[in-house]
This record gives structure tokens, C-alpha cells and sequence, in this order.
């Protein structure tokens, strides 16, 4: 008896992406959309395996399907990165500012709000964002990994 439960057919989409076994993950995750079609968690994992997969156009689809179920902050992460790599810069901007008004003093907001402008060029104000989000949280890998990337970028 298999279950029907989507929290497992998520879990087994989890196990197999890390088994390497990406057409399996994606096979589980319809699986678990299917049975609840509202379940914002196996929309935001299929955004990830799709920009994994280097489709981020059939990733914002999957993102925006979880942001019209919840406003969490990994959906907001999924959508300003699924957007700067589809190169649609102006979208990203949107959901960035929408991740920091909603989460105003977040280490990964921030970090998301300074990827906006990294990809812009606008160096400064990427730093500032960085700098902000691990004066927050010195342990933000996001923010971390991006201001190493900033310092690459100007030198």
C-alpha cells in the first residue's frame, strides 16, 4: 500500500534528487501534487529541480503555483532566483522587495535584495545588502557565498 500522503512521495523526491536520480524526483513530485495540489512544499521543490535542471522559466511557473499558496520565504528565494536566471531582472526586483517588506530584518531577504542588484552591477549597494545581512546573521551561507562572489566580481 502506497501512501497517500504527500510529505512522502516529497520525501522520496528528496532521496532520489540526492541519489542523483532527477527524472525519479520529478515522477514523486507530481505524485505528491497530485494527491494535494495545495501542498506548497512539492511546488517549491520542483522550482528547485527545474532550475537545477536549467529550465528556471518552468521553475517560476512551479514557484508562483507555491506563492499563491504561501508567502514563505523560500518561495520568495525561489522566485528572485528563478527569475535572475531567466535574466528577467525587473520581476526579481518585484518579489525581492516583496520578500523584504515582509521580512524586514532577515538575513536572506537581504541577501536576496543584494542578488538584485549584484546582477544589476550595482556593486555598492549589493555590498550594503550583504553587509547588512550578516551583521543580522554572521552563519547566512547565502549571503556569505554571495559577498565572496562580489569581491570576485570587482576585482
Amino acid at each position: 500500500h502506497l501512501s497517500s500522503a504527500p510529505e512522502t512521495w516529497v520525501s522520496l523526491a528528496l532521496l532520489s534528487d540526492k541519489k542523483g536520480k532527477h527524472d525519479s524526483a520529478h515522477r514523486f513530485l507530481a505524485k505528491a501534487i497530485e494527491l494535494s495540489p495545495t501542498y506548497a512544499r512539492a511546488h517549491m521543490l520542483r522550482g528547485s529541480l527545474l532550475n537545477a535542471d536549467g529550465k528556471p522559466g518552468m521553475a517560476v511557473k512551479s514557484y508562483r503555483k507555491a506563492y499563491q499558496l504561501t508567502r514563505e520565504l523560500p518561495v520568495y528565494q525561489g522566485l528572485v532566483e528563478s527569475y535572475l536566471f531567466n535574466s528577467q531582472q525587473s520581476e526579481a526586483r518585484v518579489f525581492a522587495q516583496e520578500a523584504l517588506e515582509a521580512y524586514p530584518d532577515n538575513a536572506l531577504s537581504l541577501t536576496l535584495a543584494g542578488n538584485v542588484y549584484f546582477n544589476a552591477k550595482m556593486w555598492g549597494k549589493a555590498r550594503k545588502a550583504y553587509e547588512k545581512a550578516l551583521s543580522l546573521n554572521p552563519n547566512c551561507m547565502e549571503a556569505v557565498t554571495s559577498i565572496v562572489e562580489l569581491d570576485c566580481s570587482e576585482n
